[in-house]
């Protein structure tokens, strides 16, 4: 397994936001959420042979689900983990995979650096999604970006070769920042969007539409793990 960082020593990528639960998330929590929410603990994940599926995704910072939902549905032979921080979040996706009978996904409630580093093997990842993460703005916080050598190097670690990496952002800086990064690191090679594949079709979310709404282009980066 990757060895974990010292705890305290790593630059957090998010920020925690607080709202409260509504009464629907909070009763799919309760209800459900034994169903859909992956049990903690030190033992490594593999999601596909656990549910019986051809491909096993990992997708980091959800949000409020959309298109984990709609991936899921769209694509029944992928088993996905889905992993964020923020509570209302899981209850809207655990109500959503409840409502249209999705059972192949799966969700933790943590930081995914954290859970990729200790409880994922080792080229055991067909692919990771990555969509419309904090884009830290202001110059000063570019390090708290996602996207960095540091982090691409250990999501390499745990997809297989010829396993993807799929980046979409509605800011052109982070846009910018991310192609120059995928280029010169040594474990990825970007490719032009294709028209089939687990990768393809993403569902629209709802900070893609805010983004649009800003007058704001739309940038979708796809890179294959050499």
């Amino acid at each position: 397994m990757i060895n974990p960082t010292p705890q305290g020593t790593e630059i957090r990528t998010y920020k925690l936001r607080r709202s409260r639960l509504s009464a629907l998330q909070s009763i799919a929590i309760s209800e459900y959420g034994l169903q859909y929410m992956y049990p903690d603990g030190p033992g490594t994940i593999n999601l596909s042979s656990e549910l019986g599926l051809g491909n096993f995704v990992i997708e980091i910072g959800f949000g409020m689900g959309e298109a984990t939902w709609q991936y899921a549905n769209a694509q029944p032979d992928v088993a996905v983990l889905a992993i964020d921080l923020h509570t209302p979040g899981v209850g809207k996706l655990i109500d959503e995979l409840q409502t249209h009978n999705l059972d192949n996904v799966r969700i933790i409630e943590g930081d995914a650096l954290e859970i990729i580093r200790t409880r994922i093997a080792p080229s055991s990842v067909d692919g990771i999604r990555l969509f419309f993460p904090d884009p830290w703005p202001k110059t000063r916080h570019h390090k708290r970006r996602f996207v960095n050598e540091s982090n691409l190097s250990l999501l390499a670690q745990v997809v297989k070769p010829g396993g993807f990496f799929h980046f979409a952002t509605d800011w052109q800086d982070y846009a910018d920042w991310t192609l120059e990064e995928l280029t010169k690191h040594p474990d990825w090679k970007l490719v032009d969007k294709l028209a089939d594949g687990i990768w393809s079709g993403r569902p629209t979310t709802r900070f893609e539409s805010k983004g649009k709404n800003l007058g704001r282009d739309i940038t979708d980066l796809i890179a294959f793990r050499k």
